[in-house]
């Protein structure tokens, strides 16, 4: 097709369908070898068409131009953490002087990626920056009873870099070498405002590194991170996910019971949604195996074997999704001094007289090791200072009295 013909062609579409057709001609422009002037001089002339650009509202141009790769929503409306979102999260992004990495961390199964994409429907919505990356490193989903393999995003940052390029629309940065693709990431991100999302950054080995070198370059861009692990680096707020408040648990049974019509579960009296939410200690994944198991197995039966896990238990696959990768990177110190801290009651945990007297370590090797454990989300710390309880999450505690961990040492 020559220009001419392409030209007249784009005439006569209305603006918001032009809009769509513009990256899609764009990119059978970039299979063709087309260098990236020739794509905008083929999309920008004649003059109408730039007209065209400027008339329409930023949203328009924003609901086009960004977020080509966040993934499908997973749930239907977002219980809880409004606090996390209302008061750290969106503050922090409508302010183009803060420099902070945002960094949601927590247990699997906690609700991580639906807090991180709630957070793009909303900037999105408040037409904040002026393209949004989502970038997922996510190599497993856990529907319906099992785990599903996923399509990695990236794994290095040459892929982070290639992936700003392609989803901010500037395609001819993807084949450029790494140190030229670098220095023309660093100035679409100094001239346009982005949102560069990194989903489950914890299952890429150089993750530190690639938070590091983002951060150099980031312009006047912002980073958002979701991960199983904390990262290490001194421009980070990290938002502890935890399990949902018990009325926002219950809430999210009643709830979740409406979408799949479990009438058992809506016309539950309040103790028995206590119960649910005690056991499964208010994390949403876990609550979400629960209702889906109780169609067929009596609710004592399903959460008893939530609590007695073992290899050839129905919920294996769900522990084996949470804590595999993490308890294969912790140390054999770490491995035992988490079971020891099973003796400690779920949420509560102890203090730090009381778990020194319960060790056989060294005071530096046990703190050493808990400090990896918090790391990794396996130990929550609370309490005020010089008053600090460690303390596992119930689903954690379940896991380590199980004959799990003793097959996987």
């Amino acid at each position: 097709m020559d220009k001419k013909t392409l030209h007249n062609l784009l005439s006569q579409l209305k603006p918001t369908d032009l809009l769509f057709l513009c990256y899609d001609i764009a990119w059978q422009l970039y299979d063709t070898q087309a260098t990236r002037d020739e794509i905008l001089d083929a999309l920008s002339q004649p003059p109408y068409l730039t007209k065209v650009l400027d008339s329409l509202p930023k949203y328009h141009l924003n609901y086009n131009m960004a977020i080509i790769n966040l993934p499908p929503k997973t749930y239907e409306k977002l219980i809880g953490r409004t606090n996390e979102l209302t008061q750290i999260i969106l503050p922090r992004l409508r302010q183009k002087e803060q420099n902070n990495i945002l960094a949601i961390v927590g247990l699997g199964g906690m609700g991580k990626t639906a807090l991180a994409y709630e957070t793009v429907e909303q900037v999105r919505q408040e037409n904040i920056f002026d393209y949004i990356v989502w970038i997922s490193a996510k190599q497993e989903h856990f529907v319906g009873g099992s785990t599903q393999q996923s399509h990695l995003n990236f794994t290095t940052f040459d892929d982070v870099l290639s992936q700003i390029g392609q989803q901010c629309h500037h395609i001819d940065i993807i084949k450029m070498p790494i140190e030229q693709k670098k220095s023309k990431v660093k100035e679409l991100l100094t001239k346009y405002h982005v949102l560069i999302v990194l989903d489950n950054l914890e299952t890429v080995e150089e993750n530190q590194a690639i938070v590091h070198k983002l951060w150099e370059i980031r312009g006047q861009s912002k980073l958002l991170l979701t991960s199983r692990h904390r990262i290490d680096h001194t421009q980070i707020i990290t938002i502890n996910l935890q399990g949902l408040s018990e009325k926002e648990g219950i809430s999210f049974l009643k709830h979740e019971a409406q979408i799949r019509n479990i009438q058992d579960i809506i016309h539950a009296p309040r103790n028995i949604l206590t119960t649910i939410y005690q056991v499964t200690g208010g994390a949403p994944l876990a609550m979400k195996l629960v209702l889906g198991q109780i169609s067929r197995q009596p609710l004592a039966i399903v959460l008893q074997n939530l609590q007695k896990v073992s290899q050839q238990g129905e919920d294996y696959e769900f522990y084996r999704f949470i804590y595999w990768d993490s308890w294969n990177l912790l140390s054999d110190d770490a491995k035992l001094i988490l079971v020891d801290l099973s003796v400690f009651p779920p949420i509560l945990g102890g203090e730090v007289t009381d778990i020194e007297a319960i060790n056989q370590f060294t005071p530096a090797t046990l703190w050493q090791a808990i400090g990896q454990l918090v790391q990794m989300s396996l130990v929550d710390k609370g309490g005020k200072l010089n008053q600090e309880r460690y303390a596992l999450h119930p689903l954690t505690y379940y896991f380590v009295l199980s004959d799990i961990t003793q097959e996987w040492m």
